[in-house]
């Protein structure tokens, strides 16, 4: 029996839908999967399972969906999702790329909630000593 028999279902929708959207992106840039797969297994480094994510990453914040934008919650989970997925296949680039991606989905996540609210992030002005 596979750890994979204990995964909730809903997690597992929610990783296949992910995987699928991933291989919409390849299927858009004109690369197959087993390509991707190869040039992951060549690299020991992980700047091309990086490269990729980061791809990936471009793709689900610009790509216009039937319904517009995807959601926020929705391109960071594919995001993850398609992360823990890559990382399940190669245990061994999980070390030298998990910072990495950590960050390209944080920049994710910030990138889809200006989109959201339509522009930079609005801060308050610095106090001053006449505002005291």
């Amino acid at each position: 029996m596979s750890l994979s028999a204990f995964v909730p279902t809903s997690t597992q929708k929610a990783r296949t839908t992910a995987i699928a959207a991933f291989e919409r992106m390849l299927e858009q840039e004109n690369v197959s999967m087993e390509f991707v797969q190869a040039s992951i297994l060549q690299d020991n480094s992980g700047k091309r399972l990086a490269a990729i994510m980061d791809r990936f990453g471009f793709y689900l914040s610009t790509n216009d969906g039937k319904k517009g934008k995807l959601a926020r919650n929705t391109a960071t989970s594919y995001h993850r999702n398609v992360k823990l997925w890559l990382f399940d296949k190669y245990p061994h680039l999980r070390v030298s790329t998990e910072l990495i991606l950590l960050k390209q989905g944080k920049t994710l996540d910030k990138h889809c909630l200006k989109r959201e609210k339509g522009g930079l992030i609005n801060k308050a002005p610095p106090c001053t000593k006449e505002n005291l």
